[in-house]
């Protein structure tokens, strides 16, 4: 099987090589594939929800598939989104889905009022300040509020999925860089003490007791499987190594560990 895949994979790029057209008629083909199952699991479950219309997730589903497949079909989904918020007012993920459809509507204003409702009915669920932070920053271009956001979501979202905490910090970091000096000082700094390299002064401790201690550095929690190779804890130790979550002089996140005499902690 694997020779296969690796003749099939060789082949394909001869051609791309060839053709270098061939490459985007493959994307097309793949997106006109991708658009026909969305389509045909549409009618399936359009003709489900018509039999049963009591079934709530069901039409949720619904709807979430027609703002897939885009187009006309996303204000169809908005319409749905929106019956299902008339019957239950407070179904928070009817909510998300109209919001969502919204955008890609380009209605961001009524989206940012639900996200703003769903702060005020819950105001510890940390998802609704991610997405206000992404409206604050693509929509109204206000970006020391789009990091106030940024940094509330990662300071109320400690369960929230690994990878939305890591993009809020890569995006909050990046809106420190567009911002003016002043500016950059008054806005909040992104928290890096989950899930990522840590500019602390850090204690590593193990079984109580203090194993690993530094000043200015990165602290770093590390996991190693089976299977892992001393090349991959070469190559992220070099990814680490050249990290520039530090500031230099004009106050700009620009500097490495090494160039700013840092140490490690692991």
């Amino acid at each position: 099987m694997g020779s296969d895949s690796q003749q099939a994979e060789a082949a394909l790029r001869r051609a791309i090589d060839l053709n270098p057209d061939f490459l985007l008629a493959l994307r097309t083909y793949a997106q006109i594939r991708r658009e026909q199952e969305l389509r045909t699991a549409i009618d399936g479950m359009s003709r489900y929800v018509e039999r049963y219309p009591q079934k709530r997730s069901e039409r949720l589903l619904l709807a979430s598939l027609r703002r897939g497949v885009g187009g006309s079909e996303v204000e169809i989904s908005a319409e749905e989104f929106r019956r299902l918020l008339e019957e239950r007012p407070d179904d928070s993920m009817a909510a998300l889905g109209l919001a969502v459809a919204f955008l890609e509507l380009d209605k961001w204003r009524d989206a940012k009022a639900i996200y703003e409702k769903l702060l005020l009915t819950n105001p510890s669920d940390p998802s609704p300040e991610f997405n206000l932070a992404i409206v604050a920053w693509d929509y109204e271009h206000d970006l020391p509020r789009a990091a106030e956001h940024f940094q509330r979501y990662l300071d109320k979202g400690t369960d929230e999925p690994f990878l939305l905490q890591s993009r809020a910090r890569m995006f909050l970091q990046e809106i420190q860089e567009k911002l003016p000096p002043r500016a950059r000082r008054a806005a909040p700094r992104a928290s890096r003490d989950r899930g990522s390299p840590a500019r602390v002064r850090g204690v590593g401790r193990g079984g109580g007791a203090v194993v690993g201690k530094i000043g200015r550095g990165i602290v770093v929690l590390a996991a190693v499987l089976a299977g892992d190779r001393r090349e991959d804890a070469i190559d992220l130790a070099e990814k680490i190594a050249d990290y520039r979550i530090f500031e230099d002089d004009g106050g700009k996140t620009n500097l490495s560990v090494a160039e700013v005499g840092g140490q490690y902690c692991w």
